[in-house]
């Protein structure tokens, strides 16, 4: 068996499978024909905190071919892209393989559980933002790593902890999701916005919004009896009012936010500007969603959705300004 499989190694994955390989994990490689192309010469990691490592040769597998199957499986393709995932990853999945779905959003494990509902599958979360400087070269642009629930089969990935990607175990991970997710109403903003993350977070009125999709996370959240957990120097609760804030308050408080790389961008953001289905109803629409289901009305969140949905088929493009973003989702 292959000890660990990433499939669909995109950012996400690609990051995720050098940082193992740089703990000298055996690692096989799936990939699309214009990824292994940009692969071929190998693949170098850094992050914000100048860490960097030079990954010279990469194990690619093509499922189709046979061979051996995964111990772990990471699955880290999009939940757009989740259903032919399914199909062609069935030859890498023994009766012993450990399945770890890193989507973002809500959703993505279910179906993979009910594709293979022999095998453990495993939810996780990257908090953190990977971005591709170039091609060949992925980038960790912010604080955070891969978390993971407290369970015996995932006690040892702990230990894979290094300078460029931390493992961290938690007794809630549904708490994590949905505090992740709490950061991940961003991605919209940032996509619709057209502008790099620093750029973006810089302006107040971008701000304004993302305060308000939060503030109704939160609420659907508290119906659901689910507290947040802190994955930033702030509490969840104070994050609406941060963002809120003047640019020379929230500038001086969020130093440590705001300490990414200039050219960072949310995935959605990449998904637009190369004309991809975005994961916007596993993120914005899923609070929608579950509002309405408990008969809380998320507006703002729905508003998001709508927009990300016409710059997808065209009715509008990216470059929506703060001003009329927030003009937007307040009428």
């Amino acid at each position: 068996m292959t000890a660990h499989v990433v499939f669909g190694a995109g950012l996400i994955g690609g990051y995720l499978g050098g940082a193992l390989m740089a703990q000298g994990q055996e690692v096989g490689w799936v990939v699309r024909p214009a990824t292994r192309e940009k692969l071929d010469q190998g693949l170098l990691i850094t992050d914000y905190a100048q860490h960097r490592q030079k990954l010279e040769i990469l194990h690619f597998i093509d499922p189709q071919a046979g061979g051996e199957s995964a111990e772990v499986l990471w699955l880290t393709v999009k939940c757009t892209a989740l259903a032919a995932a399914l199909e062609n990853m069935a030859p890498l999945v023994g009766p012993n393989t450990i399945i770890i779905c890193l989507q973002n959003g809500l959703g993505a494990e279910s179906q993979v559980q009910a594709a293979f509902p022999c095998n453990q599958v495993i939810r996780g979360v990257l908090s953190a933002n990977v971005a591709e400087l170039k091609p060949g070269h992925l980038h960790l642009a912010t604080e955070g790593g891969i978390d993971l629930p407290a369970l015996p089969e995932t006690a040892p990935l702990e230990t894979l902890s290094s300078e460029l990607l931390t493992f961290t175990l938690h007794h809630d991970i549904e708490a994590m999701l949905w505090a992740k997710l709490h950061l991940n109403l961003n991605n919209a903003i940032n996509a619709i916005s057209g502008i790099p993350l620093k750029e973006q977070l810089a302006q107040r009125g971008y701000r304004r919004v993302l305060a308000a999709a939060m503030r109704e996370l939160m609420k659907v959240a508290k119906a659901k009896q689910i507290k947040l957990l802190k994955l930033t120097r702030l509490p969840p609760s104070l994050l609406p009012p941060l963002m809120s804030s003047p640019d020379w308050v929230f500038t001086r408080v969020a130093n440590q936010m705001l300490a990414i790389d200039p050219e960072a961008r949310s995935s959605m953001w990449v998904d637009l500007s190369e004309g991809r289905k975005t994961e916007i109803d596993f993120l914005n629409g899923a609070i929608v969603e579950e509002g309405e289901r408990l008969g809380i009305a998320c507006p703002v969140n729905k508003k998001l959705q709508q927009l990300v949905r016409s710059i997808e088929v065209g009715e509008i493009s990216q470059g929506i300004s703060s001003n009329e973003l927030l003009h937007r989702v307040e009428e």
